[in-house]
């Protein structure tokens, strides 16, 4: 006890004496510090007292702090000039233009370092280390430091705020396109943000959405105002009375063409490798082209990784994995991801729910049909390949590859097992996709890239007996190949020019063959080709809060017309307040490859569109024009938005077929007319989220040929629709639960007479006269996060989902289809939507 007593006291003893020679000051006046340094280190200073009047200090005297030390920190954080001479002088003084400073400071951007960022001084470059960090000595002190770097703005900074040894820390602000000032936050949930342009979903920061179990990428934008979906499919997306085939599909800056699996029940993109995706459905920006409805276009990571991150996981119709990795930190990295379902070896009760669904009326589920056995295979599958490497300061190359196919084999005996019938469907889509970015001067960048698509969908039945083999077959392919081309040029922090050059080849064929007993038959077939240059002039102007305008210019060329065609492109945005704001747009577009019903009834009935070109014989280019006025209003968590359009497209076409004939098929042209309204409010409070959206919608055809050349429905007008839906977090669990009502899709009623003779005839009066039955559902999903272990970067989500709560025996279609074996006569059934289907998760990130 006496030694504890002893050591203890005489820890004290030290203690004070070693304390005794500290002496601390916190933010001290500058003429209290300098007479404690003078006797602390026996110097002397020489000043003026206005110098340093105002001039504050936080310093530590301590012995083992050299004097030079002290004053480079003194001189840091009074930016004043301590200059030590012989025998402990120091003159204080101003700093002099002519005066070198040394400089330092570490640069960040939402919390992650700024690697081999550039720094220009003058004439001289530098750059920081890979944490970010920098030191550069001899730095005028009067000098202004550009600093750039990929991802983030340009960011001026004077050198004398940054004087070693005072390294502060440097925020720099997030690089964003001139047009993605946000005006909605959270639009439907978290992780969804709307300006005036476009709406942008980022997939790390989306909350769950009604009904999605997974962040799908199509399946998020049914959601959005304006947008339908009339065959509750991934890839069914109407947008404003837009066909589903007019809208823009970009992966990575590749056009896609099979934009779904399982016959359009979920997106063919693996979500948890795309970062972002925006959605565009007004003032589309001149550099897209190719399209007259929307835009989606999804971007994987831009930039190589820091650290090795992936995930992996299941539900009840796949499974996948992915893996970031960095090769060389911060300079090469790659990303693969794979997908796969499982059906084939094992038909879970959502499998089977969907696959009712997608089978309803084909011979794989028809009751009628009389097979002694039968069997049915099918699966789908999607790869991707992301790399980033970034050889220099100023320069970044990407490669991105995608590929997705489905696969259906459906064998089936008759009853006497005389006859084996097989179907065979295979749909895939590839993708090949090489970019450079540049950044020549700190405000003028390039982008450039090449791109290869390839779509592929191959379908033949067949009928093999003793008396030999009956084959049917169709077969759709396109190989899409073009260049793009854009410069940037920041001309200051508010206005912003883009020009650029497009070129595009594509050669798309289609083909129906029926062969019997060795003769085959050519029914219908077709190859185009076609060459588009485009060039395009963009200039914007952004105010935040204040205002935003936009207007471009793109010109096209096609090689099937000798026509130049000029597309104007306009968008205004107007802040009355700052929560509250109007925008107008304009937009004129053109398209020259879109889906046709196919000209032979598939003996599956599955898959039943076909791509084709524009010609000079019967497919004409389309063109459309949008006008848009809106406003919109955001305060105290609350947010309503209320947009109108006009939509006019010429060049449609249609299939005439003739009801008592079907052998009898031509093309009819006509235009659209579609006008509405989209209405969103919402109210958001700490854990609970509401919004409700309205959507009106009249879309007209007219047709000089067709209905008397009177206008009739289009085929996916929607005239009323209402999604209400609902968001509550609690801790770790989140829930989500989403209604959805409109009206029934037009068709047309169908009538049937019998002669004398026992022939059936039919008739119709007008086209699309009637409407399906009123259509209504609800959805829920929810999902639980948890971290088990230690390690808190491994995080397990759990998921449940179920469509159609309770069970709503909603019609969606009108199935017309030709009995051969009996006089060509018409059945006409219902289509039914998918019926409550539950859904499994289960995921690891790490």
């Amino acid at each position: 006890m006496k030694q504890l007593l002893f050591w203890f006291f005489a820890l004290l003893f030290f203690n004070n004496c070693y304390t005794q020679e500290q002496t601390v000051f916190e933010e001290e006046d500058l003429s209290v510090v300098l007479p404690a340094i003078e006797s602390f280190y026996n110097a002397r200073f020489s000043y003026q007292d206005k110098i340093i009047q105002d001039k504050k200090a936080s310093i530590l005297l301590d012995k083992i702090i050299p004097l030079e030390s002290l004053l480079q920190t003194l001189s840091a954080q009074t930016s004043l000039k301590f200059e030590l001479l012989k025998d402990n002088y120091i003159v204080i003084s101003d700093f002099k233009k002519q005066d070198n400073i040394s400089i330092c400071g570490q640069l960040l951007s939402n919390n992650e370092k700024i690697g081999n960022a550039t720094l220009k001084i003058g004439k001289s470059y530098y750059s920081s280390d890979e944490n970010g960090n920098f030191k550069i000595d001899n730095i005028p002190f009067n000098e202004t430091i550009i600093i750039t770097s990929f991802g983030v703005k340009k960011t001026k900074i004077k050198a004398s705020s940054h004087i070693y040894p005072n390294c502060n820390t440097i925020n720099l602000t997030e690089k964003k396109e001139l047009l993605d000032q946000v005006v909605i936050a959270d639009y439907l949930t978290s992780g969804i943000s709307k300006n005036v342009k476009q709406t942008t979903i980022h997939r790390d920061k989306l909350k769950i959405l009604p009904g999605l179990i997974e962040p799908d990428v199509l399946e998020s934008i049914h959601l959005m105002p304006g947008v339908t979906n009339l065959n509750e499919t991934a890839n069914s997306i109407h947008v404003r009375g837009g066909n589903a085939d007019q809208n823009l599909v970009l992966w990575n800056n590749i056009k896609t063409y099979n934009n779904a699996h399982l016959f359009g029940m979920i997106s063919a993109f693996n979500p948890y490798i795309i970062d972002k995706v925006n959605f565009i459905n007004k003032g589309t920006d001149v550099k897209y082209g190719e399209r007259i409805s929307s835009v989606i276009e999804m971007k994987s990571n831009y930039i190589p990784a820091k650290k090795l991150s992936g995930g992996a996981g299941f539900n009840m119709l796949h499974a996948d994995a992915y893996v970031d990795v960095p090769v060389v930190k911060n300079k090469l990295s790659f990303q693969v991801s794979g997908r796969r379902s499982y059906s084939n070896l094992l038909e879970t009760f959502t499998y089977k729910k969907l696959a009712e669904r997608v089978f309803q009326n084909t011979k794989i589920v028809d009751n009628t049909l009389d097979f002694s056995e039968s069997k049915n295979i099918f699966w789908f599958q999607d790869y991707t390949f992301n790399m980033a490497w970034k050889p220099s300061k100023k320069d970044l190359i990407k490669i991105n590859a995608l590929h997705n196919k489905n696969h259906l084999n459906f064998s089936a005996f008759n009853k006497n097992k005389t006859n084996l019938y097989i179907d065979e469907l295979d749909t895939q889509n590839n993708g090949y996709n090489i970019e450079w970015e540049k950044e020549w001067l700190p405000n003028l960048s390039h982008q450039i890239d090449a791109y290869v698509s390839n779509y592929n969908l191959d379908y033949s039945f067949s009928d093999t007996s003793s008396n030999g083999v009956i084959k049917k077959t169709k077969n759709n392919t396109i190989k899409d190949f073009g260049i793009n081309y854009n410069i940037k040029y920041e001309i200051n922090r508010e206005k912003e020019l883009n020009l650029g050059y497009q070129f595009t080849n594509k050669k798309v064929n289609y083909l129906f063959t029926d062969t019997d007993l060795g003769f085959t038959s050519f029914i219908d077939g077709a190859k185009n080709q076609t060459k588009a240059n485009s060039f395009y002039l963009g200039y914007q102007i952004s105010k935040p809060k204040n205002h935003l305008f936009s207007v471009g210019l793109r010109a096209n060329k096609y090689s099937i017309s000798d026509e130049l065609l000029v597309e104007p492109r306009a968008i205004f945005q107007k802040f009355v307040t700052n929560e509250f704001s109007i925008n107008a747009s304009l937009e004129y577009k053109s398209q020259f490859i879109n889906q046709i019903q196919e000209s032979v009834i598939s003996n599956l009935s599955l898959e039943n569109h076909i791509w084709a070109l524009s010609n000079s014989d019967r497919l004409s280019i389309l063109n459309s024009y949008q006008y848009t006025i809106g406003a919109n209003y955001s305060k105290n968590k609350w947010v309503l938005d209320l947009e109108a359009y006009f939509k006019k497209t010429k060049g449609l076409n249609t299939l005439n077929l003739d009801l008592n004939n079907p052998i009898l098929i031509d093309y009819k042209e006509g235009s659209s007319s579609i006008q509405g309204i989209d209405f969103f409010v919402k109210k958001q409070l700490k854990k609970y989220n509401t919004w409700l959206s309205y959507s009106f919608n009249s879309a007209k055809y007219t047709f000089p040929d067709l209905n008397n050349g009177k206008p009739f429905p289009s085929n996916v007008n929607i005239d009323h629709t209402i999604k209400w839906s609902h968001f509550y977090k609690w801790k770790n669990f989140e829930v989500s639960l989403g209604w959805l009502w409109h009206n029934g899709k037009p068709f047309t009623h169908i009538r049937s007479s019998t002669d004398n003779n026992g022939n059936t005839s039919y008739s119709f009066n007008n086209l699309n006269d009637e409407n399906l039955p009123i259509y209504h559902r609800l959805d829920l999903s929810a999902v639980y996060d948890f971290k088990p272990h230690q390690n808190k970067k491994i995080k397990y989500r759990l998921g449940l989902s179920v469509l159609n709560l309770y069970n709503r025996k909603n019609i969606i279609n009108k199935d017309i289809s030709y009995n051969t074996s009996n006089n060509n006569e018409i059945n006409i059934t219902d289509i039914t939507a998918t019926s409550i289907t539950p859904n499994l998760m289960f995921r690891i990130f790490w």
